[in-house]
């Protein structure tokens, strides 16, 4: 399994840097979003950032707001503090997670695409997430695009039509992680998934 690792036990995301999420207007996040003040929903995560650095979000950001915003939205349903240090060294496992975002993608532009992009246009905050890899502590500071609805709107028919994400592909991983996909996983997907790729996979 020597083949599968990806980073050194010193450079995982340190799991002490929590993320406060906290849905409020940006002016009263100081006053609601605090760990003493809990009016509104209010928790800590690690989230999953994909291991992209601060200019990979912000490229996917100005290309593709509704992609951004959808990978926001996915990285915060996971805990990293939820893994052991020696699955977050795989490859294998952001192959996976590369990949249940392509899934979650599909199904969003698909059969809920109204209901989130109406979520995404209403909804406004920020997190701070660590990232790894080169850029180890690192922090970045990640907000929704705050597009229009009609701009999400067709980047959620674009994405429906291109089967998948544009940009948090197999290009991104391979721009982040030097190599492509693990076949063992995608091999997995496809057979308990029948996941297919998007139709087209821009990169950088």
């Amino acid at each position: 399994m020597a083949q599968d690792k990806v980073f050194s036990p010193t450079l995982i995301p340190s799991l002490d840097n929590e993320v406060k999420v906290c849905h409020a207007d940006e002016l009263l996040d100081p006053l609601l979003c605090n760990s003493i003040v809990k009016i509104l929903n209010y928790h800590t995560t690690v989230p999953y950032t994909f291991m992209m650095n601060q200019a990979q979000w912000d490229w996917i950001k100005q290309h593709y707001p509704f992609e951004h915003d959808l990978a926001i939205r996915f990285g915060l349903e996971f805990d990293l503090r939820q893994f052991s240090d020696e699955v977050l060294e795989r490859y294998s496992f952001h192959t996976m997670m590369y990949l249940k975002f392509t899934l979650y993608a599909q199904n969003h532009s698909r059969n809920k695409g109204a209901e989130m992009i109406t979520e995404l246009a209403k909804d406004t905050f920020k997190a701070r997430m660590a990232i790894a890899k080169q850029n180890f502590g690192e922090i970045i500071d990640l907000a929704l695009s705050n597009a229009s609805k009609p701009v999400l709107a067709a980047n959620a028919l674009a994405t429906y039509t291109n089967n998948g994400p544009y940009g948090i592909n197999e290009y991104m991983y391979k721009n982040v992680f030097g190599r492509t996909y693990d076949q063992a996983t995608v091999s997995l997907y496809i057979q308990k998934y029948h996941y297919s790729p998007p139709n087209n996979r821009f990169s950088l």
